[in-house]
């Protein structure tokens, strides 16, 4: 039990937190079907299989632990000695025999005590024990007295004892008859109140039966072997059915109601771990995530925000219907529950390769923790160490200085460069042979004198590296001659720098050698006096028994710079699992490619890095400090492939967690290739993130100019010229202030202080500032130290930017002067407003994800309807999503409570905004009462935008207090203690004044309905396969983007294009009209629907066959790889044709890509002669090819015959 309980746990705090690290990261179906995992482990008991490390084999060694330090004594003198004045005071040195006081009783129930003298064998004490089932469960030992007293029991503890179980088999049996009756007596309701719904009434298929329910909070799948459809009078309404039965139907193809019923059980069995009640909630939760998921693949990607509007409008207050025992399914829940369903519908969760990779190692490592048991072999003999006395003489490490070190890797370079460049001492004597000339080598006058020198150097690999890979050596019995031929140093290389680093005994035994030595060498420009950058080389050096030698050691000309320490040093903390940021600085000094090197082909380390940063800034982002931002953001080099998608993403969480410090780092802390790079993985993710549908990149300048904004922090004025962050405004100031006034900006406005004595606190210090009011605000509280700069709407309610400056007559202080003088000059201030709606949203837009706080600051000047234009449906019912959660944190402080509620509402919100809308007010509401009613009461709030609270709170403040029916507006406005209106009257219209104001509403959104801007329409795809079928699509989208749910429908009055079926584009002309319609309920309580059309549009697309292409180019993709090779290993003496190696090699490939179909041509530079080659020898040679079939390819090629044995 005790296993299965702390397994469990490990596995369950794993799953949780795997599924925060990588929420909206990971496959919703993946996500749910971990789960498994724990149903597996809390179901079947015991290991499966032997592993060195699991939590089992931890317990059976803490148990072994414990047992060995708790022997019994075999006589009286391994007993603890005591003094006579200890009196009678025992010791217990059994196992765990002290019983609970509050246990007393029932403990003596099973056990049974015995004295013995002191001396007696524990073989006696056996014999004698009170029965065969009986063992020895403790002894104490009375010196004073002489004796032993033994406790025997039936038990090896307390905790064995049956006593303990009762209450547990009670709890399980409760649980499972709540169980078995809650969803017998929930079945049973249904039974007597529902009523069928015929397939032919169903805008879909379904494979189960349908009912309709009326009382029913959610519609539901419930049933075990033959389940039914439930529906509520909600889900009947036709914009909602088809979503809600898709849904439905996915949880029984799923088979959800049957791990609803595992999930019951499991809580019946262990219903006393919350562990597993959490484990029940959370698996629930990604039930439901996982049918959103694929229910929306089945619905169609076009339909993603319907089916989100309809999970928003069935949304019910309190609890759902199911609890946790119960076996049915539901589609609906709480408000708090459905925003992470909200937030991966309007996201689109994607799951990288790296992602799916990190996943998998990740459930292997806690599965082999979880489900192994102990590893009874030992691993005694891989961890031996060897007797110095058996090592052949081999003497301890001196220890190295690290003044000598750099001496040491001189002779080692200068070794090197012999065979690197050719420069090998030789002399003039002449050794000739029949087809080369040969100098003597001057110093060695045998292979077996130069190898001996080099191996006091190098490890035997980097010797024979050297030796056979360089210069041919030819050993006669006159000496040692070489084959001269010298290639020289490279013209760019300047000075080299050379240091030493001597690691400590714990540092040597991590890394495997004792130090190492790194090169930095200036690489300079084409004038050869410009350093460009410092190339590094680390090369690691261990003593050998004899010598320090290097372990890694060139060669020089590779362009590939290698950080070894660096790499090694986190991979090995990586490895024992230390936190990330005791590795963060060594990011500084990183390339990605010898991160890729350091890890080798078993081990990605570049994966378990980048898993390792993306939690860490998950978890940290908000607090990393400058030095940490710029650890990160400098190991930008050597990224490529899911490496480089993975690191970009990591950069764009850095920016959402800190926008000021993220700037800060990237444009004032980086070199200039790091800031680009950092800026191209920024400007690419942003535009990933947009949901305006414009998707591309801004470019590089426009990105450092958007970080600069982002930046927000206060400066010494350099020009008269200021540009607010925001773009609202400009301004042109006093040539005196330059250099003496300090600008700190806010969101909207700015503020100045005299810069050489500014301090925080200190209000008389501030000279001026520039922010924007409520027009009607100016209006009444206009003062002497005011100026209106400028007026603005962009939402319906003007504001204006006033000027307000300083009428301090503070006492006498240094530069008094100077401040009055820059006082007297703030009427010399020149302004420029910039605000437009478009703006706004923009600024709206691209702070509330990173920064909510931001974009509340601008929702006072938000349309609604033009933040829906510009930035897109999606975007804004994200943008509702995630002002719903901020207003729900409690975070929100007076002004941002009266800058959300000053948001004035239009025609945007409606249907699923409506609600979303209501649920942020509801939020703000709920996290602070009082709070709330006191904004609202405030003279800050005008009479409209309280009217509108007071309007949206009546159905949310009817819901808590148990109503249905939406509380009057005084019932409100009494609840919020504002003054209460006199109840209204009926209106008494007709049907016909009605109507005449439903069509004056619906008209001028209807006339505003531009004409598609047209471009490219893709038309051959798996979705669509004519034109007319992906012009109507884009046309509907365009319509539903301007009229929202009151689009009806395109009607296309005319259509005309040419498409020959081996073009791939043509335009497209089309006429058509886009059609509005709305239903509503006559005072004579007739139902009509009003229907509008635009005026004849007319659009030019161009159609565009990129499926078609794509295939193309993966084809011709698949030709080109087939070339793609460098080597070919050939055996020794072989006399085969080099051109026909290359052909055949390149016949494989096609062969293995599934390229059939073309002629190939070959034309070598050169014809080597292989059969004369030695083993390791290479003869590389260039080759022009052409392969002409479906498509055609030509070009030129190099590769290498390598000889093996």
């Amino acid at each position: 039990m005790i296993e299965v309980l702390l397994t469990s746990s490990v596995l369950i705090l794993a799953l949780v937190l795997l599924r925060r690290g990588l929420r909206g990261r990971i496959d919703p179906r993946l996500q749910y079907a971990l789960w498994l995992l724990v149903v597996l482990r809390l179901l079947i008991p015991g290991s499966l299989f032997p592993a060195p490390v699991t939590v089992s084999g931890a317990l059976s060694d803490w148990e072994a632990s414990r047992a060995a330090d708790d022997t019994v004594p075999t006589s009286a003198a391994d007993a603890p000695a005591q003094s006579p004045a200890a009196g009678a005071s025992s010791q217990p040195t059994g196992a765990d025999v002290t019983a609970l006081p509050v246990l007393g009783p029932l403990y003596d129930v099973y056990t049974e005590e015995k004295d013995f003298p002191l001396g007696t064998s524990p073989d006696q004490w056996l014999q004698e024990a009170p029965g065969e089932d009986y063992t020895v469960n403790g002894v104490e030992v009375d010196l004073e007295q002489g004796k032993q007293t033994v406790t025997y029991s039936q038990y090896d503890s307390v905790w064995s004892m049956p006593f303990w179980r009762w209450p547990l088999y009670a709890g399980t049996a409760l649980a499972g008859t709540i169980l078995l009756l809650s969803n017998l007596k929930f079945y049973l309701s249904l039974r007597k109140r529902r009523r069928p719904v015929p397939p032919s009434e169903l805008p879909t298929a379904c494979g189960a039966r349908v009912y309709v329910a009326g009382w029913l909070a959610s519609p539901c799948l419930v049933g075990l072997l033959r389940p039914a459809i439930y529906l509520n009078e909600a889900a009947l309404d036709p914009g909602r059915l088809e979503h809600i039965l898709v849904h439905e139907e996915t949880h029984r193809r799923h088979g959800d109601q049957l791990w609803g019923l595992v999930r019951g059980v499991c809580l019946a069995l262990y219903w006393y771990d919350p562990l597993v009640w959490w484990a029940a909630v959370l698996s629930r939760r990604d039930c439901e995530l996982a049918c959103d998921h694929s229910a929306i693949r089945r619905l169609g990607e076009d339909r993603r925000l319907d089916y989100g509007q309809t999970l928003v409008s069935m949304i019910v207050p309190g609890r759902p219907l199911t609890g946790l025992l119960r076996t049915a399914t539901t589609m609906s829940e709480g408000k708090r529950t459905m925003k992470e369903r909200i937030a991966l519908i309007v996201h689109r969760p994607r799951m990288l390769k790296v992602t799916l990779a990190a996943v998998a190692v990740i459930v292997a490592a806690v599965v082999v923790l979880t489900f192994g048991g102990s590893w009874e072999g030992t691993q005694a003999e891989a961890g031996a160490v060897e007797d110095p006395a058996e090592t052949g003489g081999a003497q301890p490490a001196p220890g190295i200085a690290e003044a000598e070190a750099p001496a040491f890797y001189q002779e080692a370079r200068t070794a090197w460069d012999w065979f690197e460049t050719g420069s090998l001492p030789t002399t003039e004597e002449v050794l000739e042979t029949a087809d080369s000339s040969y100098l003597r080598v001057e110093g060695f006058n045998s292979l077996s004198e130069l190898e001996d020198y080099l191996l006091t150097l190098f490890t035997p690999e980097l010797t024979s590296y050297l030796l056979t890979s360089y210069q041919p050596l030819q050993e006669t019995t006159d000496g040692l001659f070489v084959l001269p031929g010298g290639r020289g140093t490279s013209i760019y290389a300047g000075e080299e720098d050379v240091r030493a680093f001597i690691y400590t005994e714990a540092e040597a035994e991590r890394y495997g050698c004792d130090g190492h030595v790194t090169a930095s060498t200036e690489v300079l420009g084409e004038d050869l006096s410009t350093v460009l950058y410092n190339k590094r080389h680390d090369w690691s050096f261990a003593w050998n028994g004899e010598n320090y030698v290097f372990t890694s050691f060139g060669p020089w000309d590779d362009g590939d710079p290698q950080v070894y320490y660096n790499a090694q040093e986190i991979m090995a903390r990586i490895q024992q699992g230390d936190d990330p940021s005791t590795w963060l600085p060594l990011l500084e000094n990183m390339d990605w490619g010898a991160m890729a090197q350091a890890g080798g082909e078993d081990y990605d380390l570049c994966a378990e890095a980048q898993g390792a940063l993306y939690n860490y800034i998950t978890d940290h982002g908000e607090t990393l400090t400058e030095d940490e931002y710029r650890y990160i953001l400098s190991a930008s080099e050597g990224l490529d492939g899911a490496y480089a998608e993975g690191y970009q993403y990591d950069v764009w969480r850095l920016y959402l967690a800190q926008p000021p410090q993220f700037a800060q780092v990237v444009l004032d802390s980086l070199t200039e290739d790091q800031m680009y790079r950092i800026i191209d993985f920024f400007r690419y993710e942003e535009a990933n993130h947009r949901d305006s549908g414009d998707y591309k990149p801004m470019t590089a300048e426009a990105a450092v100019e958007f970080l600069k904004q982002a930046q927000g922090t206060g400066f010494v004025l350099s020009s008269t010229t200021y540009d607010h962050p925001s773009g609202m405004f400009s301004l042109s100031l006093p040539e005196e202030w330059v250099g003496n006034v300090l600008c700190l900006d806010t969101e909207d406005g700015v503020t100045f202080m005299e810069a050489n004595i500014y301090e925080p606190a200190g209000h008389y210090r501030t000279l001026a500032r520039v922010v924007p009011e409520p027009t009607s605000w100016v209006e009444n509280n206009l003062s002497e130290n005011m100026i209106s700069l400028s007026s603005f709407d962009t939402n319906g309610v003007p504001h204006q930017y006033i000027l307000e400056y300083s009428l301090s007559e503070a006492a006498t202080r240094q530069d008094e002067d100077l401040f009055q003088s820059l006082l007297a000059q703030v009427d010399q201030i020149g302004f420029r407003s910039s605000v437009t709606p478009e703006l706004i949203d923009q600024l709206v837009h691209d702070s509330y994800e990173g920064d909510m706080a931001a974009a509340i600051a601008y929702l006072p000047y938000l349309s609604w309807s033009s933040y829906r234009d510009t930035c897109g449906e999606s975007d804004m019912f994200s943008l509702l999503s995630a002002l719903r959660e901020y207003a729900g944190s409690g975070q929100a402080d007076w002004g941002q409570y009266h800058n959300i509620l000053s948001v004035p509402v239009d025609s945007a919100i409606d249907g699923a905004y409506a609600t979303a809308y209501q649920d942020v007010l509801w939020a703000l509401y709920d996290s602070n009462p009082e709070y709330f009613a006191g904004v609202l009461g405030s003279d800050y709030i005008t009479d409209a935008e309280r009217n509108n609270a007071v309007y949206w709170l009546r159905a949310p403040l009817a819901w808590a207090d148990g109503r249905e029916e939406p509380l009057s507006d005084n019932a409100v406005r009494q609840r919020l203690g504002l003054p209460t209106d006199a109840e209204t009257s009926e209106t008494g219209l007709t049907d016909g004044e009605v109507i005449n104001g439903y069509g004056r509403a619906l008209g001028p959104a209807v006339a505003a309905v531009p004409a598609h801007p047209g471009g490219e329409v893709i038309w051959n795809t798996p979705i669509v396969s004519t034109p007319e079928e992906a012009i109507l699509l884009t046309l509907e989208e365009h319509g539903r983007s301007y009229l929202g749910d009151n689009f009806s429908q395109i009607l296309l009055e005319d259509i005309t294009y040419s498409l020959p079926e081996e073009d791939a584009y043509d335009e497209a002309t089309v006429s058509y009209r886009v059609q509005a319609a709305t239903t509503f309920t006559l005072p004579s309580g007739s139902p009509y629907t009003l229907t509008m059309e635009t005026g004849l549009l007319t659009s030019t697309f161009t159609l565009t066959s990129r499926y078609e292409i794509l295939l193309d180019g993966a084809a011709r993709w698949s030709l080109a790889s087939c070339f793609e090779f460098t080597e070919i290993p050939v055996s020794v003496g072989t006399d085969a044709d080099p051109r026909q190696l290359i052909l055949d090699t390149i016949n494989a490939n096609m062969d293995a890509e599934g390229v059939t179909g073309y002629e190939i041509s070959l034309e070598l530079s050169s014809q080597p002669d292989l059969s004369s080659l030695s083993v390791g020898d290479r003869a590389e040679v260039s080759y022009d090819f052409s392969a002409e079939g479906e498509f055609s390819l030509d070009g030129t090629r190099e590769i290498a015959f390598v000889i093996t044995e």
